[in-house]
């Protein structure tokens, strides 16, 4: 057989590949802006769900609230490796997204830089969810230990809070080596402990904001009626009002006996807004447990509306027509419902029968009939658990185990056309 001459392989190679078709690289047009598309973490949607942070294995669950199943468990997190402890969430109103507060602490005995909770040494970050896939979008980066993560009234702004520790411990040591501290550097070293709030454009994910506000920032509850971002103080007993336009910071203590870093009498760690306006902040101290109410006109805590609780108050949720408010404690696990008119607890649940363990919130269904309490676990191997209870009764409906040290719950509503 004789071979074609070497000058006339290439000219043949050409014209056989034009002949089957083949176009030159020049001329691939995709009719997508994605031709491979991730496939989704999700089945298809087909009502509103449940979704839940599992900061205890990067996870989030995704739950159907009518036959209280998970639909799904979707990893979350910008590092497959590493633990990073998803922290919080929101849900915008057309259910098509969920912004995720990514702490890098984990649960537990843990140092360096995934210390645990508010003691990282590394930066955390915002994360933007499909919510009708479960694949990540965006994300940005915020500021050590990121702690609550909410959606602003209206759905334009995320604000994420910071519970960093290392801040105080930091500035602490520098004031130890200044043992003569006048006035002026003493206010300078405290101001060092405040730490920061990042506010993120929802459609975005730009930075609107960024500014410190108080020592150990936690819990954000809105007054949309006054333009108002109230924040808790967990190391200075006191809560920031914030103006949600200008950003100016008005802090206001939650007692008229505070404590300062390191050694705050009260702890308030997360509040919830009253339909009027009345700030509920729920105060974690071992000495002062219980919640405390401020006046959002007078900027200042209203006495004869303090509760004592017997076990350890974090978040509620209140009924529209301020009747009532729902908040869990844990040591031990309870629902208290309370008359804010009257400021006392007028019914008690016990959640420890029902399977739950340190329950860490109490979340209202939009219609009002359902409360979901989302419960921690043992944050190493038992799962946490979601309890739904009837409102009206307060009778459990459901228990679900979810993933590992759950911390949050939100709506997510079907998604608009």
């Amino acid at each position: 057989m004789t071979l074609p001459r070497r000058d006339l392989l290439l000219p043949l190679a050409l014209a056989a590949l034009a002949a089957c078709g083949v176009a030159d690289e020049g001329q691939y047009v995709y009719a997508q802006r994605d031709p491979w598309p991730q496939p989704s973490l999700l089945p298809a949607v087909t009502g509103p769900r449940l979704a839940v942070t599992n900061s205890g294995d990067d996870t989030l669950s995704f739950v159907d609230p009518v036959s209280f199943t998970e639909i799904a468990r979707t990893p979350i997190g910008r590092n497959p490796a590493e633990p990073e402890g998803p922290h919080h969430l929101a849900a915008t109103p057309d259910g098509r997204t969920l912004f995720v507060g990514i702490s890098n602490t984990v649960p537990v005995n843990a140092s360096g830089p995934h210390g645990s909770h508010g003691t990282g040494t590394v930066d955390g970050y915002l994360l933007e969810v499909d919510a009708l896939t479960g694949r990540q979008r965006r994300w940005t980066r915020v500021h050590r230990s990121p702690g609550d993560v909410r959606l602003e009234p209206g759905g334009a702004r995320v604000w994420q809070s910071h519970y960093d520790l290392v801040g105080i411990a930091r500035a602490l040591e520098g004031m130890s080596k200044e043992p003569d501290l006048d006035p002026e550097k003493e206010a300078a070293w405290f101001a060092k402990m405040d730490s920061m709030v990042v506010v993120t454009d929802a459609a975005t994910m730009e930075r609107v904001a960024e500014f410190a506000i108080c020592p150990a920032a936690h819990g954000i509850a809105f007054d949309p009626r006054r333009g108002l971002t109230w924040i808790s103080c967990g190391f200075s007993d006191e809560v920031a009002a914030i103006d949600s336009e200008t950003f100016a910071v008005t802090r206001v203590p939650v007692a008229d006996d505070p404590g300062i870093p390191p050694t705050p009498r009260y702890e308030p760690y997360a509040v919830a807004i009253a339909p009027s306006g009345d700030v509920w902040i729920s105060n974690t101290g071992s000495a002062n447990t219980g919640l405390r109410v401020v006046d959002p006109d007078l900027m200042a805590e209203v006495p004869e509306r303090r509760i004592s609780t017997a076990g350890i108050p974090l978040f509620g949720s209140f009924l529209r027509d301020e009747s009532r408010y729902f908040v869990v404690t844990q040591k031990p696990d309870a629902l208290l419902a309370i008359d804010p008119a009257t400021a006392s607890i007028v019914a008690e649940v016990d959640l420890a029968p029902l399977g739950c363990l340190s329950a860490h919130a109490a979340v209202l269904s939009p219609d009002e009939e359902v409360i979901w309490i989302v419960c921690e676990g043992d944050h190493l191997t038992l799962p946490g658990t979601l309890e739904r209870l009837d409102r009206r009764t307060l009778e459990p409906t459901g228990h679900l185990e979810v993933g590992l040290f759950p911390d949050d719950v939100v709506y997510v509503p079907e998604p608009s056309p």
